[in-house]
């Protein structure tokens, strides 16, 4: 397998100490490599297989690197730490509970339930820019989608309204700069604060979703991750712990 390889691949097999970073996309060979290098790191640098954690996207693609993995170092194999991203956290919750004071005792809540709490969100407001419409493409999925994408880049309901606030000073300023107002630029104008009152009403969603789900006692997929980063950055002991058990990361 490795004879197949490129030299860039090679280069990045090779090199076991520090970071790499591959670029490819789909179909490339990346989960081949990945395992390549996990043995090679086993080999070369003499770590023990639990001492490494590999960290995939879905179930699917912690079975192919299991599996492939296995026909390179034998049974060995099932001793490398093997996770999805979300799996991975709900591990750590496992080991460390007291430490995941953002989730706390909450329950895992199912995608079904989470699209239920943001309907009935949007029943109870009366939004006049935030509608599900199936004309524009606006769904409850595509609402939790975006919700999902702002937890993802760490942007809390709080920090949404700072954001928002930037947008308003930006508008402001645009407008203020114009000497001439045009039809052209009255209706872009019209456009931008319609767009403006969206995000408003979108980001009074992603509040009340969050504190819905509080009262409830349950946390949603993404929580997994948000209460792995939170609980590293305030228990320091289990941030140590980690480092020692996983000598080398590979995502």
């Amino acid at each position: 397998k490795y004879s197949k390889l490129n030299p860039r691949q090679k280069e990045a097999v090779d090199t076991v100490y520090g970071p790499v970073m591959v670029v490819a996309g789909p179909g490339t060979g990346k989960t081949t490599l990945l395992t390549l290098r996990i043995a090679n790191i086993i080999l070369k640098a003499g770590a023990k297989p639990e001492e490494i954690l590999a960290l995939t996207f879905t179930d699917s693609g912690v079975k192919a690197m299991r599996q492939k993995l296995r026909e390179v170092i034998g049974d060995s194999a099932f001793r490398v730490n093997i996770f999805t991203f979300h799996s991975f956290g709900n591990y750590m919750r496992s080991l460390y509970p007291e430490s995941f004071k953002k989730i706390g005792t909450r329950l895992p809540a199912s995608e079904t339930y989470t699209l239920k709490i943001i309907e009935d969100i949007l029943a109870e407001k009366s939004f006049t820019e935030l509608r599900v419409s199936a004309q524009f493409g606006v769904t409850v999925p595509k609402i939790k989608g975006r919700i999902s994408d702002l937890k993802r880049e760490l942007v809390s309901p709080e920090d949404l309204v700072k954001l928002i606030s930037k947008e308003v000073e930006s508008l402001k300023n645009e407008d203020q700069s114009q000497k001439k107002m045009t039809k052209t630029r009255e209706d872009e104008i019209e456009r931008k604060h319609k767009y403006i009152k969206r995000l408003r009403e979108f980001q009074e969603t992603y509040a009340l979703y969050e504190e819905k789900m509080n009262e409830k006692g349950l946390y949603d997929f993404d929580d997994t991750i948000l209460g792995l980063i939170d609980a590293l950055k305030g228990d320091k002991e289990m941030l140590y712990e980690m480092r020692e058990s996983f000598q080398f990361i590979l995502a």
